[in-house]
């Protein structure tokens, strides 16, 4: 039967994750373009200080010797440095109604898409070559499954200091945890590296087991300490080493807060000054946009054992 005679109505409205990675960075002006060549940033990060009492128990002697302690750093003043990625659509359609809603059409499947590839390679750090010749894929640095620092500039052949591209993620324990005690493990990790709010990174399969922990705060999900929340649909689970999770159990992580970089979309049609594929009568269409991602101070990841979780709220032994 021919469907020549059917109504072209719109397709179903396209809602995004509520609680993914982007709904809890902070979003940087990207008005210096600069920053797509990569950032480097200072911060200081280290211990919780230290309490000193104020009055000594017995005054120092005339040499300026005594019991008054010695004063020392407690922080130390870092330099790291977080690189570009770009993620797109691809939109091959036929061109009889493609160049009047292009801008359109292309719009809708960044949107539908890109929330997933910028939280896929925050999570990984994999990019795969622009030219997708099926070469490994690139490294984008800072990211959250890593069990390997990577640092620049501490060779022989560089000036300046060391700024840390990536750090190697900390597990608090090792065994897996419900995800009560995970979450836990993870906030207390980030207490002693932070001693404020950052941010637990979580795949959206462990997202029901972790429902009645957390309040909603504007269009924010938060922990009982104040730490934000990321649920993304991008997230794989993996562990620092890259590997998959067994049925049952996830990885989550905690960062400090993260910042974004973002660029305005770019379109462009493929194929230079023939983007018609005539053979199969089909225009081939792109649509880009560079982020930029980085957090410091800390990372820290925890397996999860949701089968655990599930048997004691429910009361199974």
């Amino acid at each position: 039967m021919s469907n020549s005679m059917r109504l072209i109505v719109d397709p179903p409205t396209f809602q995004p994750s509520p609680y993914g990675l982007l709904t809890v960075v902070d979003p940087r002006p990207s008005t210096d373009p600069h920053w797509q060549m990569g950032v480097t940033y200072v911060d200081t990060c280290g211990g919780m200080g230290v309490t000193l009492d104020a009055c000594t128990t017995s005054a120092p002697g005339i040499t300026g010797t005594g019991s008054i302690p010695a004063k020392a750093a407690t922080t130390t003043r870092s330099f790291w440095g977080a690189t570009p990625f770009t993620v797109f659509a691809e939109v091959d359609c036929s061109p009889v109604d493609f160049y009047e809603r292009r801008e359109e059409v292309m719009r809708q499947a960044l949107n539908r898409f890109e929330t997933f590839q910028v939280e896929r390679t925050f999570w990984t750090g994999l990019a795969p070559e622009r030219n997708n010749s099926g070469g490994q894929a690139n490294g984008v640095f800072p990211h959250l499954a890593a069990n390997a620092a990577t640092v620049e500039g501490v060779s022989s052949g560089n000036i300046g200091p060391a700024i840390t591209l990536q750090q190697a993620a900390t597990v608090p324990t090792g065994a897996a945890l419900n995800v009560v005690d995970a979450l836990g493990a993870l906030e207390a990790a980030l207490a002693t590296c932070l001693n404020g709010t950052g941010t637990i990174h979580v795949p959206q399969a462990l997202a029901p087991t972790l429902a009645l922990l957390l309040t909603k705060q504007g269009n924010r999900l938060i922990t009982p300490n104040g730490n934000t929340i990321a649920i993304g649909a991008g997230y794989p689970g993996t562990s620092p080493s890259g590997t998959a999770p067994a049925l049952g159990t996830a990885w989550m992580y905690a960062t400090g807060p993260v910042f974004m970089y973002r660029g305005e979309p770019d379109m462009y049609l493929l194929d230079g000054a023939a983007p018609v594929n005539r053979s199969i009568n089909t225009v081939k269409a792109i649509i880009e946009r560079t982020y930029l991602l980085g957090y410091d101070c800390c990372l820290f990841a925890q397996l999860v054992n949701t089968a655990s979780f599930i048997a004691t709220s429910t009361g199974t032994p």
